[in-house]
């Protein structure tokens, strides 16, 4: 396999390793280096198929090379080699462009199959697809104006068969969200619906960018038990992940369901939300 591939860490032992997982699966061009200085230097100097990057090195840090390398060159798989299992870690190198990661200590046959899944069946093209929140959500979001009543809400969700609505000030600007559960209460009372929704609605609202990963959508759906998320803009509402868009997502993209795979190991200690642990059962 003609590839080119460049190995940074600065234990030898594991670079020797890699090499061997690399060539298992047909690649004999690699290139080792021992620091992030050494690694960024040789990514700029030469076109590399895919680069090995360890996170704790002596100068930069992977992390840091990871970000220069982004800041040139987008489309290059670079995958994080970590003896980190923190949730928080993965997901820093995920936002900063890292294509997939291998966790420390590894054994061969655990790392062959790692790096053969970036290449096709053919053999000829690397897989460097990072997916983000953009191409997830739906961007048909139905908002109300923060000035709207109760009843205008209602009437909304009714009519477009949904469960919540972000709330917008008259810039558009997201500035809480109304659900079905924090309407009930008009329902005995309906005198209440011609009340404001601000009166109402929940001002704590987590939101992401068009740019984070879903599995951070996940992590925030199971930490804080809520059915959607708001995708915003410089404040404004763009778009909504929620549950079922997760859904979508992990049984059309091979590459999602891997993710939510080492997301959920990843936090293997933590209790997880029952509707994912039944999908991963279902997928498993």
């Amino acid at each position: 396999m003609s590839k080119n591939v460049l190995i940074a860490d600065d234990d030898k032992a594991i670079r020797t390793l890699l090499v061997k997982g690399l060539e298992a699966i047909g690649v004999e061009n690699t290139t080792e280096a021992a620091d992030g200085d050494e690694a960024l230097a040789l990514s700029q100097q030469n076109k590399f198929d895919l680069i090995l990057l360890d996170w704790d090195m002596p100068g930069k840090t992977g992390l840091e090379v990871l970000q220069a390398i982004r800041a040139e060159d987008p489309q290059i798989p670079v995958v994080m080699v970590t003896g980190e299992k923190k949730r928080e870690r993965v997901l820093e190198a995920a936002n900063a462009g890292a294509t997939d990661y291998v966790i420390k200590p590894f054994d061969l046959e655990m790392l062959k199959k790692k790096l053969a899944a970036h290449w096709n069946n053919s053999g000829s093209q690397v897989n460097a697809t990072v997916f983000r929140c953009g191409q997830v959500m739906r961007s048909d979001v139905i908002t109300i104006n923060a000035d709207a009543t109760i009843g205008d809400a209602i009437a909304l969700l009714l009519q477009h068969g949904i469960s919540g609505l972000p709330v917008v000030d008259d810039q558009d600007q997201i500035v809480g969200i109304v659900t079905e559960f924090s309407l009930i209460p008009s329902i005995t009372r309906p005198e209440l619906k011609a009340e404001p929704i601000s009166s109402v609605m929940t001002t704590d609202v987590i939101t992401v960018t068009e740019d984070a990963i879903p599995v951070e959508v996940v992590r925030i759906m199971q930490t804080r038990r809520i059915r959607r998320v708001p995708v915003v803009r410089n404040g404004e509402v763009v778009g909504v992940i929620a549950r079922r868009d997760i859904l979508r997502y992990v049984t059309e993209n091979e590459k999602g369901l891997r993710e939510l795979f080492d997301e959920v190991k990843s936090a293997a200690q933590q209790k997880m939300d029952r509707t994912l642990t039944k999908i991963l059962e279902v997928y498993e």
